[in-house]
């Protein structure tokens, strides 16, 4: 299979396609041909690729089903209110157990 160079004139329809501003300049457009042409020949070497016995994938999807840990409610209320603690220990400004941040549009 030959590879075909794009002219500047097809170059140009994919880069205004793209909505690249700088489309007009002759160095991008040398540069972003290059590129172009770049992909259109790796595009080949793929279509080189012998996929006999290979089926096609139409999505990520395994035969088998991933099992997931069941949820687990912690039962040591102790224990979760120990952590709660540290946090709001370690919280640099709070207001009581209220962790108080910084507004979003405040300076």
């Amino acid at each position: 299979m030959s590879s075909k160079t794009l002219s500047k004139s097809e170059i140009k329809k994919v880069a205004r396609l793209a909505r690249l501003e700088e489309s007009a300049d002759d160095k991008f457009l040398e540069e972003f041909g290059g590129q172009l042409n770049d992909i259109f020949e790796y595009i080949n070497e793929l279509k080189k690729v012998d996929l006999t016995g290979i089926s096609p994938l139409d999505g990520v999807r395994t035969t088998t089903l991933i099992e997931l840990r069941s949820d687990q409610i912690d039962q040591d209320t102790t224990r979760r209110d120990k952590i709660r603690q540290n946090i709001l220990n370690a919280f640099p400004n709070r207001q009581g157990d209220l962790l108080v941040l910084p507004g979003i549009f405040e300076e």
